[in-house]
């Protein structure tokens, strides 16, 4: 059957920018924003009366074994998002947001990219972090046209708290993997995004 995504605006966004090998440039949280845009705009318009059956496969391909885990993958991180956004009392795009700007400052624009959110989205999510004392704007420091929204110590301290578990544990996954085997995955990861990309470009 066609998959659909609820329009809540939900992320995946756990953000695990550990390297991997060394070399990994792309997180699960970039390949959930491109997943999020695909299975939103794309797959919707695919998934009408005359399309609802899925496309039937080799199910001894590789492809076929590996969507489903990807799946899987995918169902799992959300259960765990809605588990940290719970924890901190936000809601599940507020959670996005501030995973994201765990990686450092971002614009107003930079951020709603990453949360495939609307200015007008935007500013209220950061309304609302900014009340609960998790982040804060200020000028930026070369265009005084914007503003740089960043985590507050509370608002860092309080992500940390909720995904320092799960982060150790990633990394006990990925050095359990050898480098080649490592460098394989990260090419995957970068590869998906990509693909998913061209099918909904994130602007």
């Amino acid at each position: 059957m066609c998959l659909r995504l609820h329009d809540t605006g939900f992320l995946l966004t756990i953000a695990l920018r550990r390297t991997v090998g060394g070399s990994v440039r792309v997180s699960i949280a970039d390949a959930s924003v491109a997943l999020r845009h695909y299975w939103t705009y794309v797959m919707p318009g695919r998934c009408g009366p005359e399309k609802s059956e899925a496309p039937v496969h080799d199910t001894n391909t590789p492809v076929a074994q590996i969507v489903p885990a990807l799946d899987d993958v995918y169902g799992a991180w959300m259960r765990h998002a809605s588990y940290v956004a719970r924890s901190l009392a936000v809601r599940p795009i507020d959670a996005a947001a501030l995973h994201h700007l765990a990686g450092g400052p971002l614009t107003p624009t930079q951020l709603g990219a990453r949360v495939a959110a609307g200015s007008g989205s935007l500013t209220a999510i950061v309304d609302r972090l900014e009340e609960a004392g998790l982040v804060a704007r200020t000028p930026h420091p070369h265009d005084r046209r914007s503003v740089s929204v960043s985590l507050t110590t509370s608002g860092r301290t309080r992500i940390t708290e909720q995904t320092a578990d799960l982060l150790d544990a990633t990394q006990m996954l990925v050095e359990r993997l050898s480098p080649s085997q490592q460098a394989t995955v990260a090419d995957f990861l970068q590869e998906l995004v990509l693909v998913l990309e061209r099918e909904a470009p994130i602007h």
